[in-house]
């Protein structure tokens, strides 16, 4: 853009021309030269007016076109985890468009009888990247006691086969499947007469057209390779790392006193790189619980502990927590092994509820040893679930993960790198809003 400055040295050419030839016209310059010159000056001064304004439309058309990049997605969710996908939206700045939502002059549009789904994506879609959102959780009765009950996993999973076919037939220019929690994720390996269930599912989404994906804390990091798309998998640390200094920082608790437990083997690098972020890089030691699982039943039986825990405070970490029934084992025998307190950290907080007369998650480490269990919100929690993280007695607490998911969501649309939120290494995170 021609600067102020130039203009101004013509414009002022301009006007010392004019004063000039007001007092007379010097003797060398005749007056038809004089008049060409003073044309010519005009000329050039509206030449560099036009330009100016040239320049300063084509400036409001970029910034103009690169507003609309900017925001050339649209957000849309499914019946799985709402409250969840809103937080992310406001975090984005964008509107949440929940695809299942029945409208006000047809409550049966989207949802026929017999539970037939037909998700609404309301935003046109041609060029656009859509983002879509379905954090498939467990079925329970909503409004408690009405008898009827959310849809749960497997209907949750038809609607985003749905939402994606959608937006294929919409014409958009990318897909990108936001699952916090991964369905099916722990039948991730091959058993005999048995479908690695995971695989099959992600496969099936690709397939349908999901060209980018995203999830939380997968089970298996392997199962990223079912699918040759792009796939980002940060770990829910970016949210409980902090919880857990900030824990340590109020409570008074100096970092030598803690000492992490692997629920399994499987769980040991886990519960390795959470104690090095929390304590320090040179926290290396950790405990495992060595326990065997009934292949009838699937009822787990916690035997022994490899490690010392005596006099320690135990923070256990695992990806999911479904009846909470080896939780519970591990904290009665942290506590026979020495162990002063034990907090246990699960990222997926399924929490069952109870059945046939035996108790829930949440009734079972209300009588357990654990005396707290810290979960995230990637789960559509229950209001009874709910209802015990806002008791400030209760043993559970919920923190959201909406900042973490926001900030990859954000890198991918900008094209950045996400590794930092994948693996953090130390404990600089970004601020967590809760």
């Amino acid at each position: 853009m021609i600067s102020p400055e130039s203009k101004q040295d013509v414009l002022t050419a301009v006007k010392t021309l004019e004063e000039a030839l007001k007092e007379g016209i010097p003797s060398t310059i005749s007056p038809a030269v004089a008049l060409q010159l003073t044309t010519l000056v005009r000329v050039l001064a509206q030449e560099v007016a036009e330009l100016e304004n040239q320049v300063q439309e084509q400036g409001d058309r970029l910034r103009n076109l690169e507003a609309q990049l900017e925001t050339q997605y649209t957000f849309c969710c499914g019946t799985g985890n709402v409250p969840l996908a809103q937080k992310v939206a406001d975090l984005l700045g964008c509107e949440l468009d929940n695809t299942m939502e029945p409208t006000l002059e047809n409550p049966t549009l989207r949802v026929f009888q017999g539970v037939e789904f037909k998700p609404i994506i309301r935003d046109t879609l041609r060029g656009k990247v859509a983002i879509l959102f379905q954090s498939p959780s467990p079925a329970y009765e909503y409004p408690p006691g009405s008898g009827k009950r959310t849809y749960g996993i497997n209907g949750e999973i038809i609607q985003v086969q749905l939402m994606i076919d959608a937006c294929v037939k919409a014409d958009a220019k990318e897909i990108i499947l936001v699952m916090p929690r991964m369905p099916y994720a722990r039948q991730d390996r091959k058993k005999s007469g048995e479908p690695i269930s995971s695989a099959q599912l992600l496969q099936t989404f690709a397939f349908q057209g999901a060209s980018h994906f995203f999830c939380l804390d997968l089970h298996a990091q392997q199962s990223m390779g079912t699918v040759n798309k792009p796939f980002d998998a940060p770990y829910s640390s970016y949210a409980l790392v902090p919880w857990i200094q900030n824990y340590l920082v109020q409570e008074k608790i100096s970092p030598e006193d803690i000492m992490f437990l692997a629920p399994d083997n499987g769980g040991v690098a886990m519960n390795t790189r959470y104690s090095q972020m929390a304590l320090g890089a040179n926290r290396t030691d950790v405990a495992m619980i060595s326990k065997s699982r009934n292949t009838v039943t699937g009822k787990t039986k916690v035997n022994a502990i490899t490690g010392d825990v005596d006099g320690k405070i135990v923070i256990i970490v695992d990806d999911e927590v479904g009846s909470a029934g080896t939780l519970c084992q591990a904290a009665k025998q942290a506590y026979d092994s020495g162990a002063i307190k034990v907090i246990a950290l699960g990222v997926h907080g399924l929490l069952h509820p109870g059945e046939d007369g035996q108790p829930g998650a949440l009734e079972r480490i209300r009588q357990s040893r654990i005396d707290l269990l810290v979960t995230t919100d990637t789960i559509d929690h229950r209001p009874e679930v709910l209802a015990a993280a806002d008791d400030p007695n209760s043993k559970l607490k919920i923190v959201t993960v909406a900042p973490l998911i926001a900030a990859v969501i954000q890198k991918i649309l900008s094209g950045d790198r996400t590794s930092d939120l994948i693996i953090p290494t130390n404990g600089d995170f970004p601020p967590v809003t809760t």
